[in-house]
């Protein structure tokens, strides 16, 4: 797809970067999962691309900053990422 940044895209770029989306269903109740999932230490269970990551603030007992670390994939050069987690039980 082309650079979707609307005014702040590079008008001269023409290129197409690649788009990557995942879906997934996961068969158990939306507690246990929400549980799970706000587990720093569950971090490479569901996600195995991810190399470095660690719990940056803690918001509320429901949200938090988290930072993670990806590698060069193919094509994709190595990444960070900063990411706003809210839980909802």
């Amino acid at each position: 797809m082309q650079d979707s940044r609307g005014d702040r895209a590079n008008k001269d770029d023409e290129l197409e970067y690649p788009c990557i989306k995942c879906v997934s269903r996961i068969d158990a109740p939306l507690e246990d999962v929400c549980t799970y999932l706000s587990q720093e230490s569950a971090s490479p269970d569901y996600n195995d691309v991810v190399e470095k990551h660690k719990d940056i603030e803690e918001i509320s007992p429901n949200a938090k900053l988290c930072w993670s670390q990806s590698p060069q994939i193919l094509f994709l050069k190595p990444r960070d990422f900063v990411t706003f987690c809210h839980h909802r039980w």
